[in-house]
């Protein structure tokens, strides 16, 4: 009766073994594919933050770019005020001797 109680516990102390082992390799594995997803999300968050600082680069020089046209446009606007008023003093001038030159007709 001892021998087979000796017997039935190394049989429950093997299953215990085995079971124990059987739930480190099971935790190992579950360890193993943990860092291999952290491993792949780190990845696609580095490819994620590449894309975005290309994207912010892309973005700065575009509002430099438009920055740029504005203050061309704003010359350009300038200048054709400036022209403008350039050729209504002109117009101005030729107004008045034209004035001048129809009295001096007609006196």
């Amino acid at each position: 009766m001892l021998s087979a109680f000796v017997e039935d516990t190394k049989i429950q102390c093997r299953a215990i073994a085995e079971q124990i082992k059987a739930n480190q390799e099971e935790r190992a594995l579950d360890d193993e594919l943990h860092e291999q997803e952290v491993y792949l999300l780190e990845r696609e968050n580095n490819k994620l933050q590449e894309k975005i600082n290309t994207l912010e680069h892309k973005m700065n020089t575009l509002k430099e770019e438009k920055e740029k046209l504005l203050t061309n446009e704003q010359k350009r606007s300038q200048e054709a005020e400036a022209e403008i008023n350039n050729w209504k003093e002109k117009c101005e001038q030729l107004q008045e001797r034209w004035d001048r030159a129809v009295k001096c007709f007609a006196s």
